[in-house]
Parts: C-alpha cells; sequence; structure tokens
C-alpha cells in the first residue's frame, strides 16, 4: 500500500503526539540474570535522560532501579513452560505521573525462546510539549546507540504514533519511523539508490536511517521509496 495519498503530518501537533521508542528480537536464551543485567543497563541509561523517567511504579508499588529489585520483578514474572522453551518474563511499568502530557510508560518482553513469540522493549515517553529536549535528533540518536548496546535488537525505531496511522495500519513496518536501526539480518538492499534525504549512519552491526533531521520534515514518500530498496526479513514485520 502506497503512502502517497496520505496527508502528514498536516494539522498533527507533534509536541502533543504520543511519541514510541520500540526494539524487537527473536528468540534468544537470555536468562533471567540476562534480563537483569539489561533492564538496568536501559532504565539507567533512560533514567539519565530526563527526572521524569528516573521513578518508575508496577501499579502502586515503587520498582527500584538496582539489580535485587528488578532481579525480583524478572524471576516473579518468569515463565518456563516446558524444559526446552521458556516464556520469559514480560515487565511493565509507569512513571508514576497522572496527566497525560507528562507519564510515561515502559515494558519489556526479554527471555522467550519459543517460536511464535517476540521480545521487545517499548518506551513510551512523556509528550515534547513537557520535555522538548528529548526529543532533538542527537539525544535520539544516543537513546537508540543506548539500547543497541544494551538489547542487541534485531530492529529499533523513533516514531510519532501519527506517522504510523498516515502510513496504514495494514502496511506498517519499521520503516515508518523518523529513525530506524537494522541488523545485518533483519533486512537486505535491493538494486537502486536510497533516497537522497535519508541519512545512512553504519553500525557495528548493522545500519540506522535517519529519514529527515526532524520528525516534522518526514515524507510519507520517503518511506514509500526505502519500502522499494529495502527488504524486510519477518523479525522486522510489525503488520
Amino acid at each position: 500500500m502506497s503512502t502517497h495519498g496520505s496527508s502528514w503530518p498536516g494539522t498533527v501537533d507533534l509536541s502533543h503526539d504520543t511519541w514510541l521508542f520500540e526494539a524487537g528480537w527473536a528468540a534468544r536464551r537470555d536468562d533471567p540474570a540476562d534480563c537483569t543485567a539489561r533492564l538496568l543497563a536501559c532504565l539507567t541509561e533512560v533514567a539519565a535522560l530526563d527526572p521524569l523517567l528516573s521513578r518508575w511504579y508496577h501499579g502502586a508499588e515503587p520498582v527500584a532501579v538496582d539489580e535485587p529489585s528488578l532481579r525480583s520483578r524478572v524471576d516473579a514474572n518468569w515463565d518456563n513452560p516446558t524444559s526446552s522453551t521458556t516464556h520469559g518474563t514480560v515487565i511493565s511499568l509507569r512513571n508514576g505521573m497522572t496527566d497525560d502530557l507528562t507519564v510515561a510508560t515502559f515494558s519489556v518482553s526479554c527471555g522467550a525462546t519459543a517460536s511464535y513469540l517476540r521480545n521487545s522493549v517499548e518506551l513510551r515517553p512523556p509528550l515534547p510539549v513537557s520535555v522538548p529536549h528529548l526529543y532533538q535528533l542527537d539525544t535520539m540518536l544516543g537513546l537508540v546507540d543506548s539500547m543497541i548496546s544494551v538489547w542487541q535488537p534485531q530492529w529499533c525505531r523513533v516514531r510519532p504514533r501519527s506517522l504510523a496511522e498516515a502510513t496504514g495500519r495494514d502496511t506498517v513496518d519499521v520503516l515508518a519511523s523518523w529513525i530506524v536501526y537494522l541488523d545485518e539480518g533483519s533486512h537486505r538492499r535491493t538494486d537502486g539508490a536510497l533516497p537522497e534525504e535519508v541519512d545512512v549512519l553504519e553500525r557495528a552491526n548493522g545500519e540506522m536511517f535517519v529519514l529527515a533531521p526532524t520528525a516534522e520534515r518526514v515524507q510519507l514518500a520517503t518511506i514509500d521509496r526505502l519500502r522499494e530498496h529495502i527488504t524486510l526479513a519477518d523479525a522486522a514485520r510489525l503488520g
């Protein structure tokens, strides 16, 4: 499905839009200690971005960002349905704020080895109107690099939710984003040059694609052209 008929951002106010940072990877045998270490490193990196991302709660219960607290949370949710496979752990947290502008959520699925499950991490930060510095390109690139190092995902992306809606829910994939990282096994380039407005940043195990200097300048036609020149593996398809 082409996005050319869609108008974006149009009347969307991105400063009040919901934004998502997401990463995913297929079955990987991370044990509870591995998941705890990755989770601690992740939340430590996130906390450095803004005080609104430094305190987390599970329901009304505070969750300390330290190894004992996070290991307890991982162990409590660990699911081993058989001796050969695990569903791993799923943890969902909130930053404790109650208004729409400053609330943030974080969720992670780690340790799943069953072929029908995917491991993932999702951060929904406070809206840009509350923390505009968080949405600067350099800050977002730093966050993506940190999460690549921590989680070693197959793909990672940053996007406003309205961009996904504009590109069509039945064809949503990781390319419908502002910033996209794809590891070597999750994509291949086809013949032809990528759109000239896309900045390609080489990483140790993959490539990062920046579709525009700011999210407001992302063109839907750019996403269409990327889809023509990048073939995604199943692990990087979301719809």
